[in-house]
């Protein structure tokens, strides 16, 4: 016998996604506000300047000794940043551009109204000026050099994620791990763009990989958990389908009812297998889903654990079974085929020797609806037949159908039913202690019996 006793046990994975994602910080990127590019050098040509001693064009002319100490502060602080262009493995831009915004306060706006012959100072403290651009670019490019090492991983990640993302059907967790794995080759740093392209371009690749990873992420399990709908819902037709078998099995027809509910076992359990393999998000609609399913595993293995299962019945002496009716309606309960083995055997020896009583029908094997009957569906009911009992028939023999209603009754059945009203008071009368006998249509040619407690 085929059997349900598959409940399915939650495989969610408590992931609290938006608190893991808040927990996550990109590294700082800072804007340099200076229209994305660095040339100060190019900035401080064009100044105003005094051509000779006498005659400007600007004013106030600058001594020759407020540019040498320009010159000389400028030079200073070019050289703390350079002692400072050593970098390392830093990502850490901010001490730089500080230096770098004290060198450029140090030019003390670098528009210089001057003397010619005080250019040499004036072109000294300019020089400094592009060595300090040039010395910048070159810190930068060390920190994209640095960057991309760091980055490098997060690439191979993300890969990687993308993959399972594209690949996983029904398993969340190589997603999460992959992207905890991603995460994990994350790392802090503060750097500035607009100085440096290489830079920028791999700044720019960071935030695109960070935005990918949570977009190839929601891919992945939304595929998943999108699947594991799906699978569901097949689980919930197979499911209505039982239910419509066992509606069958009550009111249509018990044998096509329960071999329909038999037949759809195989497909359930092939469901809830696949089901069971689902490894999804811990969700209020993925746990919701869970616990249907479970409910409604339950209800089918009560409903085909709810199937009986009766004896097959056997001729005996005085007992035979109708060859008009179908085979499968000759299985009772075990009274009721002692009762109907009796009552065929004491018709046979003493109500009408050497004759037999033919069964037209018990249940079903596995009981339901008994058509065309209205009952004869749990096992507790039987007709008899006989050429004496067709009321109206050329050997209708009265007496020997009170006789056999009368035996039924003794025998403790719970109801009998009978057309003929004289032979029903007659039972009746005959045993006072049960006269259970009643008159019924459709009954005319045999009679129906059942034991409630069979």
């Amino acid at each position: 016998m085929l059997e349900i006793d598959f409940a399915i046990s939650p495989r969610m994975i408590d992931f609290d996604l938006e608190s893991y994602r808040n927990s996550q910080s990109v590294g700082n990127v800072l804007e340099w506000s200076d229209d994305g590019t660095i040339e100060l050098a190019s900035k401080l040509l064009g100044e105003p300047r005094a051509f000779a001693m006498e005659v400007t064009n600007c004013s106030p002319v600058m001594s020759r000794s407020d540019l040498i100490r320009i010159r000389d502060n400028v030079n200073n602080q070019y050289n703390v940043l350079y002692r400072m262009s050593n970098v390392g493995g830093s990502l850490d831009g901010r001490p730089i551009m500080q230096q770098y915004n004290n060198l450029w306060n140090a030019l003390e706006g670098g528009s210089y109204c001057h003397y010619q012959s005080d250019r040499d100072v004036v072109d000294q403290i300019f020089e400094t000026a592009r060595n300090a651009n040039v010395l910048l670019q070159n810190i930068f490019g060390q920190f994209a050099t640095n960057f991309a090492y760091k980055l490098a991983p997060m690439r191979v990640e993300c890969r990687n994620l993308q993959q399972y993302a594209n690949s996983s059907t029904n398993n969340v967790s190589l997603i999460i791990g992959s992207y905890k794995a991603f995460w994990g080759q994350n790392f802090e740093f503060h750097l500035y763009n607009g100085i440096n392209g290489n830079l920028d371009n791999l700044l720019s690749e960071y935030n695109s990989l960070c935005v990918s990873s949570n977009q190839l992420f929601d891919e992945g399990t939304n595929r998943v958990h999108a699947n594991f709908e799906a699978e569901a819902r097949i689980f919930n037709t197979i499911y209505a389908k039982f239910l419509q078998a066992r509606q069958e099995w009550d009111q249509t027809n018990g044998n096509d009812g329960y071999n329909n509910f038999r037949a759809l076992i195989p497909s359930f359990n092939a469901s809830l297998d696949i089901i069971s393999k689902f490894v999804v998000l811990k969700t209020p609609r993925n746990e919701q889903i869970f616990q249907e399913t479970n409910l409604h595993v339950g209800e089918v293995s009560n409903i085909w654990k709810s199937f009986p299962t009766y004896i097959k019945a056997m001729a005996s002496q005085g007992f035979i079974l109708d060859p008009g009716t179908s085979s499968l309606k000759f299985y009772s309960r075990q009274k009721v085929l002692n009762l109907a083995a009796a009552a065929g055997y004491t018709f046979n020896v003493e109500i009408s020797k050497g004759d037999s009583l033919i069964g037209t029908g018990f249940s079903y094997e596995h009981g339901g609806k008994c058509p065309p009957h209205k009952e004869h569906k749990d096992g507790r009911d039987c007709d008899i037949f006989s050429v004496y009992f067709k009321v109206g028939g050329g050997q209708y023999n009265e007496s020997k159908a009170i006789r056999m209603a009368a035996f039924l009754l003794a025998q403790g059945v719970s109801r009998l039913i009978y057309t003929n009203p004289t032979v029903v008071q007659a039972a009746n009368a005959k045993v006072p202690t049960n006269p259970v006998a009643v008159v019924g249509t459709g009954h005319e040619t045999h009679m129906h019996f059942d034991i409630d407690h069979a």
